[in-house]
């Protein structure tokens, strides 16, 4: 049930939540009310401060204040070959999140956070790996032959690759976000909770309009992407948007970047198209212009259409 996004509850009694777990609840409302983080990130965040916290207490009694900054670096070590470099930095990031509600709380040694090194940027490293046209096409088949939701499916896959949407944010729209008479969908929540308005692609429009017509079950809920088989008519979480993506992706030999990587293929392709890497920002709802660039590839025509010439010439 937990995977289906349900509740998982006993019919007899409720037992008490573990120190752990009130921990983490405690730590997840740190995050939400002191930093205003959203939903997506306090997931990964809860997730590593969860494993880390496990695998230092396995067997014993939870006791925040005999931690210090060896466990951190042992668990580092452990953890860090079968991740990768990406997460690497987003582990390490939620337990230094992690050390400072500590110290917040006065729950373990002071300086604690102040031990940790800086995160290492890789925003200078090669380009993503995108999709070629052949691929996505291949993709869009596979979504369409194997899935039993083909429909449904099929208008999740072109919101992510045509409109570089997140997994999060498809999850999260309504029925009242696409305005069928302007030709635009509203992206109401995202990871910077800053609204914007998409043009609504008429591939996109006719892979939702076919869904709702033929596939779509009753629902009393307002969201456009709902269950078929389990918790019928229940909004669709993050998790169950990523699952076919992944799957079809999986079929097809591409097991590495997952969903994400469809984004990285939209913004690439846009920015190729003649996009500015502001237009671009926009569209992914990004407020740092240097965020976008780890999604796009340059574009070496504008490069050189901005370039100036060498002071005096070549000669």
């Amino acid at each position: 049930m937990a995977m289906l996004g349900g509740e998982v509850s006993s019919p007899k009694t409720e037992e008490a939540p573990s120190p752990a777990g009130v921990l983490i609840s405690d730590f997840d409302r740190y995050l939400g009310k002191v930093f205003g983080l959203s939903t997506a990130t306090r997931c990964y965040r809860r997730r590593y401060a969860r494993e880390f916290l496990a695998w230092r207490f396995k067997g014993r009694q939870l006791d925040p204040a005999k931690l210090c900054f060896a466990d951190f670096v042992r668990y580092v070590n452990f953890r860090t070959p079968s991740l990768q470099r990406t997460s690497v930095a987003v582990m390490i990031t939620s337990l230094r999140s992690l050390t400072r509600f500590l110290e917040f709380e006065e729950r373990c040694p002071a300086g604690l956070s102040q031990a940790w090194p800086t995160v290492p940027s890789w925003k200078q490293s090669p380009p993503s790996n995108v999709l070629t046209w052949k691929e996505s096409r291949h993709l869009l088949r596979t979504v369409q032959r194997t899935s039993t939701s083909s429909l449904r499916d099929e208008a999740i896959f072109r919101l992510m690759i045509e409109l570089g949407l997140r997994c999060s944010e498809v999850a999260e729209l309504d029925l009242a976000d696409i305005d069928w008479r302007a030709g635009t969908l509203a992206v109401r929540k995202n990871k910077q909770r800053r609204e914007r308005l998409l043009p609504l692609p008429p591939s996109i429009g006719e892979a939702i309009s076919k869904y709702l017509i033929n596939e779509r079950p009753a629902s009393s809920s307002g969201r456009l992407f709902v269950c078929r088989r389990y918790l019928v008519g229940q909004p669709m979480t993050p998790q169950r948007v990523r699952g076919p993506v992944c799957r079809a992706m999986q079929r097809n030999g591409l097991v590495r970047g997952g969903p994400h990587r469809l984004r990285h293929t939209f913004a690439t392709r846009l920015h190729e198209r003649g996009a500015s890497l502001k237009e671009v920002a926009d569209i992914l709802g990004h407020q740092d212009l240097n965020t976008t660039a780890i999604y796009a590839r340059v574009n070496l025509v504008q490069l050189r259409q901005v370039a100036l010439p060498w002071p005096g010439g070549l000669g």
